[in-house]
């Protein structure tokens, strides 16, 4: 089997969808689609439940995780949501979550290939606080 390109500019149903949405232009499947996203269970040992584009998980400490990315972001101007929560009903998380570039103390700015985010407590005095379910997505550009 040989592997080869194919270049196209828009995608286009064969009539079996119905609607208006019938074709869409490639740069919005490209530039529109997340490029990284993870689900995990922060409490204890994180552990992934499922993701696109998501390396290891470094657990720095209460409600402070290091995620690696795959295949880098091309740039740090991505964009991020997220997604906390805790199944016995007694936190509840502070959003936005603070993410920073892994292995510094610097809020400003993102790294490419992994991200920081520290997890708090409203209703804990803003206190670090591992939730049950944290989900991250990642929209922009691939390196």
């Amino acid at each position: 089997m040989a592997n080869g390109t194919i270049a196209f500019d828009t995608l286009q149903t064969s009539g079996q969808i119905t609607g208006t949405a019938k074709s869409v232009d490639t740069d919005y499947v490209v530039n529109g689609s997340s490029k990284h996203w993870i689900n995990f269970t922060g409490e204890s040992t994180p552990t992934v439940r499922d993701s696109l584009n998501a390396g290891s998980i470094t657990d720095n400490g209460t409600g402070d995780y290091t995620i690696a990315i795959t295949n880098s972001m091309g740039n740090g101007n991505y964009s991020i949501s997220t997604g906390l929560a805790s199944y016995n009903g007694d936190a509840d998380f502070r959003f936005p979550t603070f993410i920073k570039s892994a292995g510094t103390d610097d809020w400003s700015t993102m790294a490419t290939g992994s991200y920081r985010l520290q997890c708090n407590q409203v209703n804990n005095g803003a206190s670090a606080a591992d939730p049950s379910l944290v989900n991250k997505g990642i929209n922009g550009d691939l390196a």
